[in-house]
């Protein structure tokens, strides 16, 4: 809670105002700041007082607030690679884990830019994440995969891979 204090007073002397009180509304409180730092965040504004971005503050809040989104972050799954050719050629999956932060809207409008899906099937995609926890999103190539993971890393969504069964 002192680094979301901390970063409501910057806000607060930088930008002329404040965010929800952590103490009376704190999930509301970390949606906001992390809504505000992904806005702020997709133009690339610097902060005055170092290199990092807004969006990198705001993911840190985030983590601070919700362990699940910590966690992964910090201890991600590693599985063991197969070296043969064969594993490679395999399906891989593009997997989005909810997470309690991003707006149901947010998330639809991610899907929709990243995989170029319509509006209906980004929103079936947003409901599984949403009810089941996790949605597979895409099926194919590792390249192609670890690429749609990296797009949604920069959206901030909790995205893994894995291979097909």
């Amino acid at each position: 809670m002192r680094t979301v204090r901390l970063l409501s007073a910057h806000l607060l002397k930088r930008f002329g105002f404040g965010i929800v009180s952590p103490l009376r509304e704190p999930l509301l409180h970390a949606v906001r700041v992390l809504f505000f730092s992904l806005c702020l965040g997709l133009f690339g504004l610097p902060l005055c007082c170092g290199c990092q971005s807004i969006a990198e503050i705001g993911l840190f809040v985030a983590m601070q607030a919700f362990p699940e989104i910590r966690n992964a972050m910090e201890s991600p799954a590693i599985t063991e690679e197969a070296k043969s050719k064969a594993a490679l050629d395999l399906p891989w999956n593009v997997v989005v884990h909810n997470d309690p932060v991003n707006l149901m809207s947010y998330v639809t409008m991610v899907f929709q830019k990243v995989f170029g899906y319509p509006k209906e099937k980004a929103e079936m995609h947003m409901l599984e994440v949403h009810r089941k926890g996790r949605s597979i999103l895409w099926s194919g190539v590792r390249e192609r995969a670890e690429l749609f993971v990296q797009q949604l890393h920069g959206y901030l969504l909790l995205a893994t891979i894995e291979r097909t069964n």
